[in-house]
């Protein structure tokens, strides 16, 4: 089955190769299988937007190396994970040994940074975005590759399941879940909140990270219900005890974004 899927990814059957994936993923650990069905759902949503023209063949090209890689990665942990322990511990010891760290995409650990946030904050979500992938630049050369997910992510195709179901897997299978909050807290987006929070304290991940941006009340003022839902939402944080960071501006996000990742 492992060799199966490289093969199947170099002659371009990647929706057959993350089918394989699936299955040899359900036969080590529930973490692994839902981050297998997830990619496969990426896959699926990415081909959907494409045949319906939502975006262009160059980013659903670029999407679909990601998850070639991503699944890729994937085969080669599941072959190490069946090498006997000695050799394990011999590659470990090597990159050990290496001043440099791992510095090759077969070595990189990847970071999985679920983005939350609501659509009228979709410029901030989309600089964030694109500022974590010109860090990647960086981070790779520590080893780190960080890969966002976000809703868009999924598309609008059809789902076994209702599609915030497929989110909240994602946000359990991430190492970081990031939420961006500005004149309401959203249903899906509480809830979202919701699986973080009861995933960190069932097995310690994702990370979290809130961040509010300041309303104008000039030109953003919300109305009752979007100010009713925001009080809620920062009074279930207190009592999570979790501290959120307030930005009044996307170069002020992109800054103090900056200072936690170099803090991670």
């Amino acid at each position: 089955m492992s060799d199966s899927i490289p093969k199947l990814v170099a002659d371009g059957e990647l929706e057959r190769a993350l089918e394989a994936l699936s299955a040899q993923a359900s036969l080590s650990s529930s973490t692994a299988a839902d981050r297998a069905i997830l990619l496969l759902s990426r896959y699926r949503s990415t081909q959907h937007e494409l045949d319906l023209g939502v975006i262009a063949a160059e980013a659903a090209a670029a999407r679909f190396a990601q998850l070639a890689q991503a699944a890729l990665r994937m085969d080669r942990a599941f072959a190490e994970t069946r090498d006997s322990s000695a050799n394990a511990l011999t590659a470990n010891q090597s990159n050990a040994r290496s001043p440099n760290g791992p510095d090759n995409a077969g070595t990189l650990r990847v970071v999985g940074l679920f983005l939350a946030s609501s659509v009228e904050l979709r410029e901030d979500r989309d600089a964030l975005d694109l500022y974590i992938r010109q860090q990647n630049d960086r981070l790779r050369h520590g080893g780190v590759y960080i890969e966002v997910i976000r809703w868009e992510t999924f598309g609008h195709a059809m789902s076994r399941t209702r599609l915030q179901d497929e989110y909240n897997t994602a946000v359990r299978c991430s190492d970081i879940f990031l939420c961006l909050i500005f004149t309401k807290a959203g249903e899906f987006t509480r809830e979202e909140f919701d699986v973080a929070h009861q995933s960190f304290l069932e097995t310690g991940k994702p990370r979290i990270y809130t961040y509010f941006r300041s309303v104008d009340p000039n030109r953003n003022l919300p109305d009752a219900a979007g100010l009713a839902s925001l009080r809620a939402f920062q009074e279930k944080l207190a009592t999570a005890g979790h501290f959120y960071v307030e930005y009044r501006s996307t170069e002020e996000l992109l800054l103090k974004f900056r200072a936690q990742l170099d803090q991670l």
